[in-house]
């Protein structure tokens, strides 16, 4: 008998304990996460009245930022789509997982030693969902989801106009108009639905649930009800100085003119005199607020399901932007540079039972961050390599914790830039450096380091270089 209740006892035991594990992983949070392609800072909250730009107001973004938290200084680790999809998936700068560029072929062989974020959460008994252009799209997504809605060059766009809508030619995919689509039939629509279905269901697993949307990326085709909220007559144009770029370095202004692919350009091949040449400025502004506001739309369509659903109460979100974007500022349109309009992105932060609500975070924070802080507010083990992100977590019980604290962003070739509390400091790999004070300078008007008194900055100049050498990418695959 004594043997016998000993085999009961430890059947007993094993049901008890796998009873408990099964109930500990029932009680995680899920995490929603909802990526937008190429939102910059007009956006409230994050929009900065001293850097006069467009706004657009009343923004889901803003609704959400009332139940949690906004990171008003929070940046890109690349100012590009895909290498930031990397950064933010593996928690590492482009040094540590050698993706700087639109490349997406490396993903299985760079990652073979790196648990990504959402392989780390199915290890911990989350059940994964992804859909749209999330991470990592095209490449083995059976490795990283347990489900994926394929991220395809979206249906609406697909069906061009059948010719350019904007009056610049010559420049395949910069475009921007009115194009009469169904609601239904735009696939970034199709992402929402997609998404709004997953939080109505039941699910006996918490869920990491990822949705990727294409708008506001190029081209800006919108039915002409959107683009119709914004008058041209009332769009304003961002505050652009026409010597802006009189104290910049020549690799920066290499930059500003260079095309989407890099290649060389001056002034007179410049999208920025293009646009102005064609007269295109205020269309062009229109149409990406309308995107942009379209999208902020279908984000507040899954935000009010999530809300109103059996999920609410035990559901992380977060919502961020992969990139800013420039409207002519420092000659430049488009992403891919070292300043401001291109690296700062919005960021929110939400959980009803773990975050405070409407608080707002000035310190300089990155998209690289977001891999610790949600892995601590899963209470989920680290994973097994080192990250170069750090938890946002201590930054809301006091946002001057880290005085230190800093984001870097990283532009092919071992271009780097430094952005904390109070400067952005640029350094070129070609030779030639940066240096402006957002206290005095949110527009980054003056280099300072331009000037004859610039060595009253060298000891700041060479703390952030050895910052730079500390995290210096290695060469480009």
């Amino acid at each position: 008998m004594s043997g016998a209740r000993t085999l009961v006892g430890l059947a007993l035991l094993v049901l008890v304990g796998t009873l408990t594990a099964s109930t500990g992983i029932a009680a995680r949070p899920n995490v929603l996460l909802i990526s937008i392609d190429d939102m910059n800072d007009w956006i409230t909250p994050f929009h900065d009245p001293a850097r006069g730009k467009p706004v657009i107001a009343g923004s889901s973004l803003q609704a959400l930022a009332s139940e949690g938290v906004a990171f008003l200084n929070a940046h890109t680790p690349v100012p590009l789509c895909r290498p930031t999809r990397a950064s933010i998936v593996t928690g590492l700068y482009p040094r540590n997982n050698r993706h700087y560029i639109a490349q997406y072929s490396t993903w299985r062989d760079a990652f073979s030693d790196i648990t990504t974020l959402t392989q780390h959460f199915r290890q911990h008994g989350y059940v994964a969902l992804g859909g749209g252009k999330i991470f990592p799209p095209l490449a083995d997504p059976e490795r990283h989801w347990d489900v994926y809605l394929p991220f395809d060059r979206p249906a609406d766009q697909k069906r061009m106009p059948g010719r350019k809508l904007n009056a610049i030619p010559e420049m395949d995919g910069f475009d921007w108009g009115a194009v009469e689509y169904d609601y239904d039939e735009m696939s970034d629509v199709r992402i929402a639905e997609w998404a709004i279905g997953a939080l109505k269901d039941d699910h006996d697993r918490p869920f990491f649930l990822g949705v990727g949307f294409h708008l506001p990326h190029l081209p800006w085709y919108l039915p002409s009800v959107y683009l119709d909220r914004y008058p041209l007559d009332s769009v304003e144009l961002p505050m652009v100085r026409a010597d802006d770029l009189d104290d910049v370095p020549p690799e920066g202004r290499r930059i500003a003119w260079m095309g989407p692919r890099g290649e060389p350009a001056d002034y007179e091949r410049s999208d920025h005199r293009r646009v102005l040449m064609a007269g295109e400025w205020k269309r062009a502004i229109q149409a990406y607020s309308a995107a942009s506001t379209f999208i902020d739309g279908l984000v507040g369509r899954i935000l009010d399901t999530l809300r109103q659903g059996p999920h609410a109460d035990n559901t992380i979100v977060v919502v961020f932007a992969d990139n800013g974007w420039h409207f002519g500022e420092k000659q430049r349109w488009r992403k891919m540079t070292l300043w401001e309009e291109s690296t700062r992105v919005p960021l929110v932060l939400s959980h009803p039972k773990k975050l405070p609500r409407g608080r707002t975070v000035e310190s300089a924070v990155s998209l690289v961050d977001l891999y610790p802080t949600l892995v601590e507010l899963a209470d989920l083990p680290p994973p097994r390599h080192d990250m170069d992100g750090r938890s946002l977590l201590p930054l809301l019980e006091d946002d001057g914790a880290d005085a230190d604290r800093f984001a870097m962003t990283t532009l092919r070739g071992g271009n780097v830039a430094i952005r904390n509390a109070k400067w952005r400091y640029i350094r070129y790999a070609k030779g030639g450096a940066e240096l402006y004070d957002h206290e005095e300078d949110r527009m980054e008007h003056t280099n300072l380091l331009a000037f004859p008194n610039a060595e009253r900055h060298a000891e700041r100049v060479a703390y952030f270089n050895r910052l730079i050498d500390r995290y210096h990418p290695a060469p480009e695959r």
